[in-house]
């Protein structure tokens, strides 16, 4: 999120100066074709039962914040939550005066004049990948539409893929733009210390992101978090805390979100069927690569976009467009929009399907 924009919200908190854009309107969808855009880790707005916004209200990000977006496990340790949120469509834009910052506000505006019957899914980015998923193929399966073409951003690829795998017939096209295909080790940083939000440490603590299946299914299919003996030994993330590091409902929240992450990248695996695939690859900026829980300052890096590196995007045998912009920015880029239109116009003589892979590092 951009500093600049934080602070004057600090510096201007007494006054009515944060906001939120509202979805643009988006016409139903009718016809032969829709497009549905499915936002990342982090991108759907989060409502509790009377509507408020727990993720993302500007407020929240102006304090330290003492409410977590933690999901409920068995055993879990008291603490004050939003308690039941469902989700509330992509986010938009976060603002304050005549600054703010875009999220997917600027692509759907761009996308309802450009593409046909666009759809802005939203889904609860905490939940299990899956799940997300067979929301999704319900969704595409309602559309009164005959085909449906998909433009997902970071781990809402992921959310595609499983519901690609799944069968999801009437889907003709599929855009993936900064999909951490290999997962990604930064995440393991937000394991380790959390995620701070403006000035809030609150939303996203450790102990937060130890309740989020999705968290630990964007972790790589390979390596040696992956193994719960090692979390306990080197006391990672809320097993820093010795009384939690005995705790039997800390140990099996872990053994569990453990076999999610497996099954999760066990679940693709086998290839289905093919489709019409475009990757978009975002290069030149140092992305992280390996986290070292000893030395959190100083992880090793190699080409990314800044958050997902280039090989974790890359999917073998699909169209691929490269873009210098940043992983938040990948679908505002102008030159990115234009590729997606162009795919998703380009004729079926001329286009070349691609079988969907099998799970990254598990593959020969």
């Amino acid at each position: 999120m951009n500093g600049l924009l934080i602070s004057l919200c600090c510096l201007l908190s007494c006054l009515p100066c944060c906001s939120v854009a509202p979805r643009p309107d988006l016409p139903a969808p009718s016809g032969a074709v829709a497009t549905i855009l499915v936002p990342g880790y982090k991108g759907s707005f989060l409502v509790d039962e009377h509507g408020e916004r727990a993720w993302l209200n500007p407020e929240e990000v102006l304090k330290s914040g003492d409410r977590s977006l933690a999901l409920p496990f068995e055993g879990e340790r008291a603490a004050k939550t939003f308690g039941p949120l469902h989700p509330d469509g992509p986010m938009t834009r976060l603002g304050v005066l005549f600054m703010h910052k875009d999220i997917y506000l600027g692509f759907l505006e761009f996308a309802r004049g450009a593409l046909p019957g666009v759809v802005a899914f939203g889904y609860d980015w905490r939940q299990d990948i899956r799940e997300s998923a067979r929301e999704l193929c319900d969704t595409i399966a309602r559309l009164p539409v005959e085909r449906v073409d998909l433009v997902a951003h970071s781990m809402g690829g992921l959310v595609a893929m499983h519901c690609l795998h799944s069968g999801a017939p009437k889907v003709r096209r599929v855009v993936f733009a900064g999909t951490p295909f290999r997962g990604g080790a930064q995440i393991m940083n937000d394991f380790l210390v959390g995620t701070k939000t403006g000035r809030n440490k609150a939303l996203l603590a450790k102990e937060a992101l130890f309740s989020f299946p999705a968290a630990f299914q964007l972790l790589p299919p390979e390596g040696t978090f992956n193994n719960p003996e090692t979390w306990l030994r080197q006391r990672w993330g809320v097993f820093a805390d010795p009384v939690l590091q005995a705790d039997p409902a800390y140990r099996a929240q872990l053994t569990r979100m453990l076999g999610v992450h497996s099954e999760s990248w066990s679940a693709l695996a086998d290839s289905r069927g093919t489709k019409d695939v475009l990757t978009v690859i975002g290069t030149g900026r140092p992305t992280i690569e390996v986290v070292h829980p000893e030395d959190l300052e100083h992880p090793d890096r190699a080409d990314g976009d800044g958050s997902v590196l280039v090989t974790s995007a890359a999917l073998e045998g699909s169209q691929v467009f490269e873009t210098r912009a940043e992983h938040a920015e990948l679908l505002l880029d102008e030159g990115v929009q234009h590729a997606i239109v162009r795919f998703l116009q380009t004729t079926p003589e001329q286009l070349h399907p691609v079988q969907l892979p099998r799970s990254p590092d598990r593959a020969p």
